[in-house]
């Protein structure tokens, strides 16, 4: 059942847990050295008991089997189990209609707006509906990329800042390939950014909807909006296949601070397909 070249903690690993329903046993190897996200072999084996409780909080059928594709194409780097679930949105990139459930939105958190693109999607797609956007971003050129393409509709509120668990300053690194912040100075070029909390931003106001894909700070931006999120249940979208422990640490998050009468339905969806990659995995709570 296994393929050359397993190694013994593999084996070990399997005997305490033959039933295992997340995996497609043919993918593991030792020699698998490539993983998206850094989430490899050792990483699933060392948390298997925490990947089994977010399978078991998944709201339906669906996302379970998201879960596991995930898993294995994680695993393996291939991307033919993610090919079935890839849902080709027309032009947003995020299921709007699945979000919402119908709801009219108030006011609108999307962190990580980019050039503006999506939030304009966004608002093109509730169309006349009275609501605010407020579309943070703290790359400076991204940010005016976003002023300009967004400065036809008043509803959208561009903002120069990154969200995060405190109010301070940090340092925003972008390359060609990825972007983050972090607290420490960084070897490559950077620039320093202002953060806030989505909790301190809006203390007296109520958030409808969520947005997160800010490479890798989703869980401490979500530490910054506690608060609100316990107060107004907004419906979430969140991406998680940044950090390998995201489909941990984010649903316990979630579930940690809700009562037990308010606990969000998560879900788990596949929102694109980008140059035969398997981004832009989601997280929905709702």
């Amino acid at each position: 059942m296994f393929i050359k070249d397993i190694t013994v903690k593999e084996q070990e690993f399997f005997s305490l847990y033959p039933n295992c329903r997340f995996l497609n046993l043919s993918v593991w190897s030792s020699r698998i050295t490539y993983s998206i996200c850094r989430l490899d072999a050792l990483f699933f084996i060392n948390n298997y008991k925490q990947f089994s409780w977010t399978y078991q909080h998944l709201a339906d059928d669906g996302s379970k089997r998201l879960f596991c594709a995930f898993i294995n194409s994680c695993i393996s780097g291939s991307y033919l189990d993610m090919q079935l679930f890839t849902r080709h949105l027309s032009k947003i990139d995020y299921d709007i209609d699945f979000l919402l459930c119908g709801k009219e939105p108030d006011l609108i958190v999307e962190c990580g707006a980019f050039d503006g693109k999506s939030a304009m999607e966004i608002m093109a797609y509730l169309d006349t509906k009275e609501c605010s956007l407020y579309a943070f971003e703290p790359d400076p050129n991204n940010y005016i990329n976003m002023k300009n393409h967004c400065s036809n509709d008043k509803r959208i509120i561009p903002l120069n800042k990154g969200t995060y668990s405190s109010n301070s300053e940090m340092y925003f690194v972008s390359d060609s390939s990825s972007s983050y912040l972090t607290n420490t100075v960084p070897e490559v070029d950077y620039t320093p950014v202002s953060v806030i909390t989505i909790d301190e931003e809006f203390k007296d106001q109520k958030i409808s909807t969520i947005i997160m894909d800010i490479e890798g700070a989703e869980l401490e931006a979500l530490k910054g909006a506690r608060d609100h999120i316990i107060k107004d249940k907004p419906s979430l979208a969140i991406r998680v296949y940044h950090k390998p422990e995201d489909l941990i640490t984010i649903p316990q998050f979630l579930d940690e601070i809700m009562p037990e009468d308010r606990k969000y339905n998560l879900y788990l969806r596949h929102d694109n397909w980008v140059d035969d990659s398997y981004l832009e995995t989601t997280l929905y709570a709702k």
